[in-house]
């Protein structure tokens, strides 16, 4: 297998772990309530991640002051991604985890191609030339004919 291959494969599994993370979040949401559903996975997670930190990024788990100190923006995702949760929990409740996992992916979709076109957050610009229009243009296509 090369390394494109396993990279696409690594992809996919992301996917679907996306798609079952919603699910999940949407079925506690659904046992306790929308907003402690967000504190318990965010809690839940938050135990796991302190662990592998102290175990393996000790000398370096004092930076995060720091980091704050010089550019606050950059925790801003860890802000999104819990209204990110509660979102896709309350959604998935109210239309199923298929359309809200291709609404969250045409959302991502769009924000990279912005992305890669303007050049945001510091990467480098990415031209669009006519094969990728057609793929963006067939993708949304696709993304419309299966949420309708």
């Amino acid at each position: 297998m090369n390394k494109d291959s396993k990279l696409l494969l690594l992809l996919l599994s992301m996917g679907l772990m996306n798609s079952s993370v919603v699910l999940i979040n949407g079925l506690l949401a659904q046992y306790t309530n929308l907003y402690l559903s967000g504190l318990i996975v965010h809690a839940v997670g938050f135990f796991p991640a302190l662990f592998f930190c102290l175990i393996f990024d000790r000398d370096k788990f004092v930076y995060w002051r720091e980091t704050y100190k010089q550019n606050k923006k950059i925790f801003l995702g860890g802000f999104m991604g819990s209204i990110v949760l509660i979102i896709s929990a309350y959604c998935m409740a109210q239309v199923g985890v298929f359309i809200t996992s291709i609404a969250m992916v045409a959302g991502q979709f769009v924000l990279s191609v912005i992305v890669d076109i303007y050049g945001f957050f510091g990467f480098s610009r990415v031209k669009l030339e006519g094969r990728k229009i057609s793929a963006i243009c067939i993708i949304l296509i696709g993304i419309i004919l299966i949420s309708v």
